[in-house]
């Protein structure tokens, strides 16, 4: 079983540890890694430009990767960096030690700095939320994250499991003959609010409040054990790989003024979708939220408004539980 570690060092930041048992910076993986852009693992999300990224954050990346070559195993070391035309001339030797690559981050960069420096359950948070498709998938890989500065290690993948409960249903749907599959799921509360995860090549992209698509699905679920729970609905396929952009910050959706088009989905036709779907899969704890939003907008109309009693349906269509008083007030 494969095995990835994220070693974070802390207090200052001194930068990050990623370590793995692949197969290494081979020959074949080195000249890809320098080439511009590569497409040779695609099929499992990757578009060859990440490690760019890691100049964007960091002073440089210093890489030293154990593989098989034929009979012998060999290390090779080299850097990354802005300076010496970007790789480094390696240096290679024969090894006994195990087969797979560490990559040092080294020295984030001070516009980053800051935003770095979180503790490690933040990180840890922030990362089950970036690659949720992958944790939902039951990967073979496990994922761990160790701050030993905080006495930390934790399994992401167990903590992933204990969070949801591997309660995740998922279920294909179409928008103009264009495919997709919803995957709910709950977690904390602590874990943030209600909402909608729009996904491609195996990580989140845009995190969409589910306050956006109905104020009563925005409602916190109630709880058990944990306390109350936040429903999450994480949207995967084909159409939304193809649409990210290169950053993998947004989608190239049409415009929503659109006339429908057969293959083709614009951003308000998916969400439009999607919120029947969490509607449907949200039906019981809907009826809680409307039936308790209803005793409290009646008793404030009866007791402090009743000259709003006209506009009663219009109200409380539009006001969160927890805000009708001061909303009809």
């Amino acid at each position: 079983m494969a095995t990835k570690k994220v070693k974070i060092g802390r207090h200052p930041l001194l930068g990050f540890d990623v370590t793995d048992d692949g197969p290494g910076f081979d020959n074949k993986n080195f000249d890809c890694f320098k080439l511009a852009d590569f497409t040779h693992k695609v099929a499992i999300g990757a578009k060859g430009e990440g490690r760019f990224s890691w100049l964007k954050v960091f002073d440089r990346a210093e890489i030293n990767s154990v593989y098989d070559s034929g009979s012998k195993r060999v290390s090779r070391r080299f850097n990354f960096s802005l300076r010496d035309d970007g790789v480094g001339t390696p240096t290679e030797e024969k090894t006994t030690e195990p087969r797979g690559t560490l990559v040092r981050l080294v020295k984030p960069l001070a516009d980053y700095e800051k935003n770095l420096d979180k503790e490690p359950d933040q990180l840890a948070s922030a990362l089950l939320d970036h690659y949720v498709v992958y944790f939902l998938s039951e990967p073979a890989a496990e994922v761990w994250l160790i701050d030993e500065s905080a006495n930390y290690k934790e399994c992401l993948n167990s903590l992933f499991t204990n969070e949801t409960g591997r309660q995740v249903s998922s279920e294909p749907f179409e928008v103009n003959d264009v495919e997709f599959t919803a995957h709910h799921f709950t977690k904390p509360k602590s874990g943030g609010r209600n909402a909608v995860i729009l996904c491609a090549a195996k990580r989140a992209v845009i995190d969409i409040d589910m306050t956006v698509l109905s104020v009563d699905l925005g409602e916190p679920l109630p709880g058990s054990g944990q306390g109350r729970q936040v429903y999450r609905l994480a949207v995967t396929g084909q159409y939304l790989d193809e649409i990210v952009d290169g950053e993998r910050t947004g989608f190239r959706f049409l415009p929503d003024s659109a006339l429908p088009v057969s293959g083709e989905v614009t951003r308000k036709e998916l969400l439009d979708r999607v919120k029947l779907l969490a509607e449907k899969h949200q039906h019981e704890h809907l009826v809680r939220v409307r039936g308790e939003k209803a005793k409290r907008v009646e008793r404030i109309v009866s007791e402090q408004c009743p000259h709003l009693r006209p506009f009663l349906d219009l109200k409380q269509a539009n006001v969160a539980v927890d805000r009708c008083d001061h909303s009809i007030s």
